[in-house]
């Protein structure tokens, strides 16, 4: 009877199971004062939940309601970003603190750059790596003259004042994952109306604008950067001449 009270026992306590935290979420954990449902007494940045399907999903939605917060980068960051911009961009937008800072959509930016320069190189006519770095350099480079004009288009337009840290990321995010299909040949015509797209979302959810007002920064930003390239087109030929 005692052996059968004890096997009851053992069988009703569910085990518990340590998982490693992401880099970051032990962080994000205390933040949101969750500290003491999900870590390790130690502190050490080890989790600790209930094995089985309800103690995981417990835990999944707790990180994915802090995913987008805080200033940490991680590899499983840019894989949830990635796969929320392509499935659900609007909510991935909506979760962008006011404040996000520069790192982390900057080191979204990079990782894609990195990705597009790697893998567009091969199929440029003489690709090296002086060209992986002039494709990197772009890349990292139109998100930011983007971004300023597109402040610059909403403060004059709509006298309106942006956080520029939240208008850089939906920059970065956009342009980031269009990154990842840019590098195939004519891609570019699929990517660079999805990446417009995605920050008119992006305005959209971030800033409170209309449609017709997001449409139409949109529209501004890209017949003000077709005006640069062909103002430095012009430029260049002179000098060459």
């Amino acid at each position: 009877m005692h052996d059968l009270s004890r096997s009851l026992g053992h069988k009703g306590k569910q085990p518990k199971k340590e998982v490693v935290l992401p880099y970051g979420w032990k962080d994000l954990f205390r933040q949101e004062n969750r500290e003491g449902d999900f870590l390790h007494p130690d502190h050490s940045g080890r989790l600790l939940f209930h094995s089985g399907a309800a103690g995981s999903s417990r835990v999944k939605k707790v990180m994915n309601e802090n995913l987008y917060r805080g200033e940490n980068f991680s590899r499983s960051f840019y894989i949830q970003a990635v796969k929320a911009l392509v499935v659900k961009p609007g909510d991935f937008f909506a979760e962008i603190p006011d404040s996000p800072g520069f790192r982390k959509p900057f080191l979204f930016l990079l990782t894609s750059g990195f990705i597009l320069a790697a893998l567009r190189t091969p199929f440029v006519p003489g690709g090296s790596i002086p060209m992986a770095l002039i494709i990197l350099i772009n890349a990292l480079a139109m998100p930011v003259v983007s971004t300023a004009i597109g402040y610059g288009i909403m403060f004059i337009a709509m006298k309106r004042k942006m956080s520029r840290q939240r208008l850089l990321a939906v920059y970065a995010y956009g342009s980031g994952v269009t990154y990842l299909i840019s590098w195939l040949p004519l891609a570019t015509w699929i990517g660079e109306p999805w990446k417009w797209v995605l920050i008119g979302i992006g305005l959209i959810r971030c800033f409170g604008l209309t449609r017709g007002q997001a449409a139409g920064v949109v529209a501004g930003s890209i017949l003000v950067i077709i005006l640069l390239y062909s103002f430095l087109s012009s430029l260049f030929g002179l000098f060459r001449a």
